[in-house]
């Protein structure tokens, strides 16, 4: 038997009754059973749901209406206002409790999704762990319930952005928002946890921040409980999360524990930094390849105004292992306060976000530090003040009331009245308004505001000179304001005063380098000397350290580099023109020319080609000699082409001529290694007919052909090159569909260096794709190819009677590639010449399982590498899902023969 996980079962283990979820808690209980065990609910009810151990198929979501039904609706106490939001789980709402009158957000599961027991188990799961976890970083959870198809939570409303919305809107965050964003998500994902949980899909989108400054993790809707198994929730499948933000274990399906989310967050923080996430491809299957075997660019290569300190810290998150990276929350919350403490400058907090030490937050609006309290439990399920219940005293009982406040009263009416007496008093005898008049006005306090204005006006005159050229007009205004407000005694203006000359003194050498540098260059430019023109600006672009100067040299190299280009397309042009003529010589020089003007690296490779290729064309042979070796090599050429067309027809005879009359002509060439390998792996034997006995029923077999060997990486690569995976005619029309919702366009596991070698049995693909291996090598060949039934698989893998195994006896270390041969992976076909049926077909009982079907039914027939022989029978029929795509499933193609063929 094969798990829902990817891994085969022994066939005695049978699977675990169905479960039914409580509509209230989320709590598995057995089939059959009448209440809850974690709340006592009565599950008698209709509308509880079995939750059954199949992932279900997706369907497709209805079209959304103009306008949503659901707005001005009321649902679980609560009136929907606006969408705020939408995943791929359900939509957010921003609503009104009428219980509390307070704005809360409620996120409802898509109609869609509600049809599915899965699903619903999904959203009732993520509802009940959020609110398991009480942390001012995690938006907390209020209520959750359903009324008829609506299943929904109602969760705090936090007013803000996504860090997603401020990057599109602003650009990247500044290195202190980054960090302090990163470090406040830490502190909720550590929270989690603590408490087994990890969130699985952390990124930009799902991280908040509030009107205080204030950091919310949001949008657990794949979050796991590592202690629980997930009840058929998540099939083998599926890869969910976000590619860009997925750790390299969760692209390739593996298990997940907290470091998977450390991996995220780095990849969020790294996308924080440069306002783009660390990878990008066209597809997302060249995505998911990227974050298992690239390394990111380091930040303060890609940005230069990027801090460098903070490179180690991210480098060490963003590691492909996962024991590489850090062990837990704790080391990487103390590496971020680290980075800032060792560059407190460089990690200033702007107006977005204030930091306090430890695991205090002060927000902008707001002065006060907030505290940050530990994680606690709470109730997985909290009823709202409107849904208690507060007892009503029967008719002749009476409440307690509270006692008479009347004396106190009278008491604080008594001491406010003394005050005001005693208070007015004062003033009387005081008189602050007859030593006002006296006083005699300040003068600088007047005139201060206009001074420090003025100040303020002619500094940033002074910096508009120097970013201009005008150094001696700069010059000039420090020493009048000097002269004019020198002598000043206020303290604001001579610290205004200050500074201004500071800010002169420190940006006039900097500004002045700048513009001798690029009148330098512009002067060479002029005189036609663009490259060293450009080269000169690149290299004082790199040495500086300013944004603005470096900004200023780009716009600059524009269009000097728009100048150079053209010149290299007219040089370029009049070097294939020479070439055209064969002036090889002239048309050499006239590429190291144009190479001289060659911008981009595309650019120079095209001339080195060209080069290269005018060398060969120099040094050709003469036509005679070009034809006697045509003529030579012809009937080699001709045998081979006739080779590859039996080869592509799979007429397995004539390509064992041919490759024997190519063999004498050239003993070792490429081509005829090639194809007497995959000669090799072609190879099909005859099965014959008979009768199969199962379950006291008698099955009569026709005879078939059987690959010898299970069809592996390089015959399936041929299917994929041919455009299998975009060419509906060779799917059935389920496949299709499952394919195309699925996104498949490859097996599940070719990126994986471990499982994609060439000889090795093709891995990771469900009986769709088998299935449409096969339609294609049927219409190819002309042929009729297709998968085996049980019955077949049982009579071509059947080995001598009265042995145990087809090598015979038990052995201490079998000779089949099964757990306790040698090193756990998927082998070569052929690996194991004695793990062999009576009809010659390799591999019957190790390797990998394969794809079979009964009555409309599917199996994996056959044992694996992951298995020991005593665990399961190879006889064993192991039923299975047909999207089933594990890694120890792989497939053999069956042959009809010609009667059987003519017969249809």
């Amino acid at each position: 038997m094969i798990s829902e996980t990817g891994i085969m079962v022994p066939g005695c283990i049978r699977e675990r009754p169905m479960a039914t979820t409580c509509f209230k808690c989320g709590e598995e209980n057995k089939d059959g059973a009448k209440y809850c065990s974690q709340c006592a609910t009565d599950l008698s009810d209709t509308n509880v749901l079995s939750s059954d151990r199949t992932t279900p198929t997706l369907a497709r979501a209805e079209p959304v209406p103009l306008v949503d039904p659901l707005i001005g609706k009321t649902v679980g106490g609560c009136i929907i206002e606006a969408k705020i939001g939408e995943g791929g789980m359900g939509a957010v709402y921003r609503g009104t409790q009428t219980s509390l009158e307070r704005t809360v957000a409620i996120k409802i599961l898509s109609p869609h999704l509600a049809r599915s027991k899965s699903y619903i188990t999904r959203f009732l799961r993520e509802s009940k762990i959020v609110a398991s976890i009480k942390h001012p970083n995690i938006v907390a959870v209020h209520d959750r319930g359903f009324e008829g198809p609506v299943y929904y939570f109602i969760m705090e409303y936090i007013e803000g952005l996504t860090v997603s919305d401020i990057i599109s809107q602003h650009g990247a965050l500044s290195p202190g928002d980054a960090l302090e964003v990163a470090r406040q998500a830490a502190h909720a994902l550590g929270a989690a946890a603590a408490k087994n949980i990890i969130h699985r899909d952390i990124k930009p989108d799902n991280i908040m921040i509030d009107k205080t400054g204030l950091v919310k993790v949001t949008d657990f809707g794949l979050v796991k409980n590592t202690t629980e198994t997930t009840g058929g929730i998540t099939a083998a499948d599926d890869i969910m999360g976000t590619p860009s933000y997925m750790s390299p274990e969760q692209c390739r399906g593996a298990t997940l524990d907290h470091r998977g989310d450390i991996y995220s967050l780095g990849m969020s923080l790294y996308a924080m930094l440069l306002g783009s996430p660390a990878f990008q491809a066209e597809s997302t299957h060249g995505l998911l390849m990227k974050q298992v075997d690239e390394k990111p660019k380091p930040t303060h290569e890609v940005d230069r105004s990027v801090p460098e300190a903070v490179w180690p810290v991210l480098e060490r998150m963003l590691r492909k292992k996962p024991e590489d990276r850090f062990p837990d929350w704790r080391s990487v919350i103390d590496a971020f306060d680290g980075i800032r403490k060792e560059n407190p400058d460089a990690f200033k907090c702007t107006g977005m976000l204030h930091r306090t030490p430890s695991s205090r937050f002060t927000g902008v609006s707001d002065t006060t530090p907030v505290t940050l309290p530990p994680a606690v439990d709470r109730p997985a399920f909290e009823l709202l003040d409107a849904d208690k219940t507060t007892p009503i005293a029967p008719p002749g009982d009476t409440i307690a009331e509270a006692p008479p406040r009347r004396k106190w009263s009278i008491f604080i009416i008594n001491l406010i009245a003394a005050i005001v007496i005693i208070a007015a008093v004062i003033l009387v005898i005081t008189k602050p308004w007859q030593k006002q008049q006296t006083q005699k006005p300040d003068t600088n306090a007047k005139q201060e505001p206009k001074e420090l204005t003025e100040v303020d006006r002619v500094a940033e005159d002074v910096k508009n000179d120097l970013e201009n050229g005008r150094f001696d007009d700069a010059m000039k205004k420090i020493k009048d304001m000097r002269s004019k407000h020198g002598d000043k005694k206020n303290k604001k203006t001579a610290e205004k005063l200050e500074s201004a000359e500071n800010m002169y003194k420190e940006q006039e050498p900097v500004w002045r380098k700048f513009h001798i540098t690029s009148n330098e260059a512009q002067k060479l430019a002029n005189s036609g000397d663009i490259p060293t023109a450009l080269k000169q600006l690149q290299e004082a672009a790199e040495k500086s350290v300013r944004p603005k100067i470096r900004l200023r040299f780009d716009q600059i190299m524009k269009p000097m580099q728009h100048r150079l280009h053209n010149r290299f397309r007219r040089e370029y042009e009049k070097a294939r023109k020479l070439a055209l003529r064969s002036k090889w010589d002239n048309a050499i020089k006239a590429w190291r020319n144009a190479k001289r003007f060659a911008i981009t690296r595309k650019d120079i490779a095209t001339c080195d080609n060209a080069i290269a290729l005018a060398k060969q064309k120099k040094v050709a042979p003469s036509a005679p000699a070009v034809a006697a070796r045509h003529r030579k090599d012809e009937p080699f050429t001709r045998l081979l082409a006739d080779a590859l067309k039996a080869y592509k027809q799979r007429d397995i005879g004539s390509l064992e001529k041919h490759l024997a009359e190519l063999s004498r002509i050239k003993t070792n060439a490429k081509e005829v290694k090639d194809l007497r390998k995959k000669l090799k792996l072609e190879t099909m034997v005859l099965v014959p007919g008979g009768k199969n006995l199962a379950g006291g029923k008698t099955t009569k077999v026709p005879p078939f052909y059987m690959g010898v060997y299970e069809v592996t990486n390089l015959q399936f690569g041929e299917f994929i090159k041919a455009g299998g995976y975009q060419t509906r005619k060779y799917w059935s029309r389920r496949g299709w569909s499952w394919k195309t919702r699925s996104y498949v366009t490859a097996p599940r596991f070719l990126a994986v260096p471990q499982f994609n070698r060439p000889e090795q049995p093709v891995i990771g693909i469900s009986w769709y794709e088998a299935e449409a291996y096969c339609k294609w090598l049927s219409v190819t060949t002309g042929k009729r190819y297709r998968l085996p039934t049980v019955d077949e698989y049982k009579r071509a893998a059947a080995w001598k009677k009265g042995s145990k195994w087809p090598w015979g006896k038990e052995t201490k270390r079998p000779p089949a590639n099964v757990r306790g041969s040698g090193r756990m992976t998927v082998r070569n076909v052929g690996s194991f010449p004695k793990d062999k049926s009576v009809v010659g077909c390799l591999d019957v009982i190790g390797n990998v399982a394969e794809w079979c079907s009964k009555d409309q039914k599917f199996y994996a027939c056959g044992c694996s590498w992951m298995l020991d022989l005593g665990s399961i029978k190879p006889s064993t029929e192991n039923p299975v899902q047909v999207t089933m795509r594990s890694n120890q499933i792989g497939f053999r193609c069956v042959r009809e023969t010609k009667k059987k063929a003519k017969g249809k």
